[in-house]
This record gives C-alpha cells, structure tokens and sequence, in this order.
C-alpha cells in the first residue's frame, strides 16, 4: 500500500505491482465491516485505516474515469508499450490490463456503499469524481446490454484512446475478432468479456457477476438518494 498526494491511495495486487480495481477493493473490505471492533468497523476506529481507504475510493475513481473498461492499472503513465500491447491488447498511459470484466467495478461500488456506512458524510463520497465514475460504469453495463449490437458508451472519458467504439480485444483470446463468442442480442443480462479469473468468457452474459451487478446497483440507487441527490442516477 502506498500513500499518495492528492488524497489518494495505491493498492497493489499482491504479486504483481498494479492496481487491480477488484483485488484492491476486495483487500480492504475487512477493514469496512460493521461491528467488527467494539461496535465499529475498524476504519472508524483508526485514522490511518480511513486514509487509506478513502484514498483508495478516490484514486480507483479517477482510474474508472480514465478507461472505464480497464481493469489493472499502474501508479504511474510513463510505461513503455509495444505496438502489440497498446493496439492489441488496449495497454497505455496507466493502464496495466484491459481485460474487461463486470466484476472488477462492482467491488469499487460495494466498497464505497460500506464505507459510507461508516462515514456517511465523508467528503471522499461528495466529490464528483466518486459520483461520476458510478454513472460511467451504469452506462458501461446499460451498452453492454447490447454487446452483440456494437453498443457503447457515449461518454468522454480522461483519456479517449478507447472512446466511440465498441470494446474489442486481443482476438487470440476472444472470438470474432476480439468480440467474443455470440450472445443473444439482447436478454437483459450485461456482457463481460472476461471472468475474475481473468480468462475468456465462454458465454459473454456471466451470471454471478450479473449477479453482483443487481446487487451494488441497488446500494448505488440507495446512494444516489442519499449522498448524491441525483435522480437520474
């Protein structure tokens, strides 16, 4: 874990010194559970914890405005990228891995929900980089609805590298030209192009993630009331 400038946090996956948007979430969860010290989460309990999850929040924010399909990221955007790396397989600036996973932001909205349980009147969760990155991604999931139509999202991201074009990737590893395998055109389900563990979908409509989906978008309803006041949202 590294404490940065600008309120942020860089959480590293363990073996390999990126950023995974789901295993840096995912680490820290146990420091969010209510009740679990005398009453308190342990964030509530100790400043230190509550920097750095907070500045985590704030730092995987700004990552999902970045590239909102993206799922690693590093601390820095001075890599060198082959040709292959970044026209292939979607790598520049910070972006570690481009594999597109349903999952990875769905760890980014539950653990913002749980610290808000916590703080519920954290600056952090005010900011508009925070709310933002939460209405990128739902219009993420909401196009990949329509994966089989070419659909995306219409937003203008930090760095549009990737920008008014369906997500295509390294086509050794997905079907079709880096599509995928065919999907129905759409059942409602949103697509992801790869599964936690980060291999190829074999059918692009992953139900425990989908799963996953419903569940955070529900505390992102709650938020949207609460925190943010943002009916459409």
């Amino acid at each position: 874990t590294t404490i940065l400038p600008n309120n942020e946090t860089f959480v590293i996956t363990g073996d390999i010194p990126d950023l995974w948007l789901r295993d840096s979430a995912a680490q820290i969860h146990p420091l969010l559970i209510p009740n679990a010290y005398n009453g308190k989460s342990l964030v509530q309990v100790d400043a230190n914890l509550e920097r750095v999850v907070s500045g985590l929040i704030l730092k995987t924010a700004r990552y999902i405005r970045y590239d909102s399909y993206a799922n690693a990221f590093k601390i820095h955007d001075h890599e060198k990228y082959n040709d292959f790396d970044r026209e292939v397989l979607g790598r520049h600036g910070y972006i570690a891995t481009w594999n597109y996973e349903l999952d990875s932001a769905c760890y980014f909205m539950r653990m913002i929900y749980f610290f808000h349980a916590s703080f519920p009147f954290h600056p952090i969760l005010r900011m508009q980089e925070v709310k933002d990155a939460v209405a990128i991604m739902v219009d993420v999931w909401i196009a990949e609805q329509r994966h089989e139509d070419n659909a995306y999202p219409n937003g203008t991201l930090f760095d549009c590298i990737h920008c008014g074009k369906p997500y295509r990737y390294n086509p050794s590893e997905l079907e079709r030209g880096g599509k995928g395998t065919e999907t129905a055109p759409s059942i409602g389900l949103t697509w992801s192009g790869f599964r936690p563990s980060d291999d190829p979908c074999k059918y692009g409509y992953l139900i425990p993630a989908n799963m996953f989906a419903v569940a955070v978008l529900k505390y992102m309803e709650e938020m949207a009331e609460i925190v943010w006041i943002d009916e459409p949202l």
